[in-house]
């Protein structure tokens, strides 16, 4: 099939033929999604998290400097977990706290 017949079956659908198919294909394409970064990607965020948790009793001060080092930083980080909402700058956060004051000690 072409994609133009594809899409002309798919129109033809009703609402609830057409979710069933969007949901069998989003189906079959996490499942091809290769999972490999993912892990690494989890395996980083429990280290960065649990910092102490993973910590080998009898490492040298210099090998934990060196092993927390490694571990990504809060901007490598932004975006990992996805907000619906507007992430606000550090300026704004400030204004917000000032304003919290404010209205507390009037």
């Amino acid at each position: 099939m072409t994609r133009t017949e594809i899409v002309s079956q798919f129109k033809q659908m009703s609402r609830q033929e057409q979710l069933a198919l969007l949901k069998t294909l989003a189906g079959v394409i996490q499942k091809d999604k290769p999972r490999a970064k993912r892990r690494r990607t989890l395996k980083a965020l429990y280290g960065a998290l649990n910092p102490n948790r993973i910590a080998n009793p009898k490492e040298t001060p210099r090998q934990r400097a060196m092993r927390l080092a490694s571990l990504p930083t809060a901007e490598e980080m932004t975006g990992i977990i996805p907000t619906g909402e507007h992430i606000p700058s550090n300026k704004e956060i400030k204004e917000g706290y000032i304003q919290y004051l404010i209205d507390k000690y009037k």
